[in-house]
């Protein structure tokens, strides 16, 4: 996660700081994490105000402000997500305690706030920032998990596809492991493109190489050999190696 390394929204949380209640040390030891997944630091600063920092860059177009607004609006996105169920009534507790933390961050962050961070993460895509790349897909067309078989008329759903893939892509020829795997799951699953487990494999093989893993021959036909021929088998192996090797060239 990114230092607020600005000296003016430093000046942003020292004033806050003095002009608002603060928020409990409990709250504040509390990490939270976005729909993406990331985890995000405020700086002392409500999600309101740190949107508020970023925002008039964002609408000027600007790829880190985009991002950074994105970022807030996507932890208070989480707020009132339905809540999984529990074993034990400890996880419960931990997890509406994180609830808690989140909505206090984001008492003052409305619901159109909340669905504008998809155009904020699209224009930061659109402008090369690797992160908001792979948030993308991760987003979904909707700003949701997209549902097997649903919506795949919708013009959304094809944009986002057609996005999605194109944006993976690209962050994977940066030498991201995480967006190569992330295509490998995506040929596995079709969710945006057709599903091809010889893809799944190559991107797989991909991802290893680039995590330096010690993955052998046997571990790939073992996982793929019941339903990829020998023949496959050895072009997604080859091409795993290329796209490694082509990700990674300065």
């Amino acid at each position: 996660m990114q230092q607020l390394d600005s000296v003016t929204l430093a000046q942003s949380s020292a004033a806050a700081r003095q002009s608002v209640q603060p928020f409990a040390k409990p709250l504040q030891a509390i990490a939270v994490f976005g729909r993406s997944g990331r985890e995000m630091d405020f700086g002392g600063l409500s999600a309101a105000q740190y949107i508020d920092h970023w925002v008039r860059a964002a609408r000027q177009g600007d790829p880190k402000a985009a991002y950074e607004v994105y970022k807030a609006e996507a932890v208070c996105a989480t707020a009132d997500e339905i809540a999984p169920a529990f074993n034990a009534a400890k996880d419960r507790e931990t997890y509406e305690t994180e609830r808690a933390s989140v909505r206090a961050l984001c008492a003052k962050v409305s619901p159109a706030q909340i669905q504008e961070r998809l155009n904020f993460l699209q224009l930061a895509a659109r402008k090369g920032n690797l992160d908001a790349r792979i948030d993308y897909y991760v987003e979904g067309p909707y700003g949701r998990d997209l549902p097997a078989a649903t919506g795949n008329d919708d013009p959304i759903v094809v944009a986002w596809k057609t996005d999605s893939y194109h944006f993976l892509q690209s962050a994977a020829q940066q030498c991201d492991p995480y967006a190569l795997g992330l295509l490998a799951n995506a040929f596995d699953a079709g969710d945006i493109v057709s599903r091809d487990l010889t893809m799944t494999l190559a991107y797989s093989v991909a991802e290893s190489h680039l995590r330096k893993g010690s993955i052998t021959s046997e571990h790939w036909n073992r996982r793929f050999g019941g339903e990829l021929s020998p023949t496959q088998m050895e072009a997604g192996l080859k091409l795993g190696e290329k796209i490694a090797s082509d990700s990674c060239r300065p």
